[in-house]
């Protein structure tokens, strides 16, 4: 299509583009909720143990990410103008050669130049549990594992929430006192709710390596209800 290469990269399109899959991102998780899907952790585990891999944490965050993107996210994206938007898994990202990590969602445009990785991840309120979602979640922006080659400006999280109680946002106070006193990564905007969301939607900002900022769009979907023992 003529023009179209130069049409896909202005930034109201950007812009667009990013509200388009933040909308598709609720809109799957409303489609998961109404279809009364339940995860069962303990059938998970042992469809785990059965393909001969350990039950660990990033195994569990897969499966639910596999299940997300595959079932909800894809089937829908047309609803939001995505249809021509390539949603992928699981890639690996490499560096001089050397894979450094695997990206979660990948939403490639058709040329594939421009991209917004998400980064997936259980989350309750656990110092251990807040403290892997920044340490393998927004230090892999920060520190540049992800985009290596490009000075990508935006990207963004969804937390798997697993309690009921408490709330989101005493999840938000304890992430933001633990952000707050790193030393290791530089926070511009801690921990933001977006009120003109329904949702648990909350942006940050963040230094990079290399002297440029990134904004990450967090996703806190609320599992607390979809998850079993």
């Amino acid at each position: 299509m003529e023009g179209l290469e130069s049409f896909i990269f202005t930034e109201d399109i950007k812009r667009e583009y990013r509200r388009n899959i933040e909308n598709l991102i609720f809109y799957a998780y409303k489609q998961l909720v109404e279809s009364s899907s339940r995860y069962s952790l303990e059938s998970i585990k042992k469809e785990i143990r059965e393909q001969g891999k350990k039950t660990s944490r990033v195994p569990l965050e897969d499966y639910l990410t596999y299940d997300f993107v595959n079932l909800y996210l894809r089937p829908n994206r047309s609803r939001f103008g995505l249809q021509y938007i390539y949603i992928s898994t699981q890639i690996s990202e490499v560096k001089s050669n050397i894979e450094v990590g695997k990206i979660d969602i990948k939403f490639a445009e058709l040329s594939d130049n421009t991209y917004v990785i998400i980064e997936c991840k259980r989350l309750k309120n656990e110092a251990a549990k807040i403290d892997y979602y920044i340490s393998d979640g927004i230090k892999r922006f920060t520190s540049k594992q992800y985009y290596p080659s490009i000075d990508q400006r935006y990207a963004g999280m969804i937390a798997f929430l697993e309690d009921a109680k408490p709330s989101a946002f005493e999840i938000l106070k304890n992430m933001n006192d633990n952000l707050d006193k790193r030393t290791d990564i530089k926070t511009i905007k801690l921990l933001t709710h977006d009120t003109r969301s329904p949702n648990y939607k909350f942006d940050s900002a963040h230094s990079v390596t290399g002297g440029y900022n990134i904004d990450v769009t967090h996703f806190w979907l609320d599992y607390s209800q979809l998850i079993t023992i």
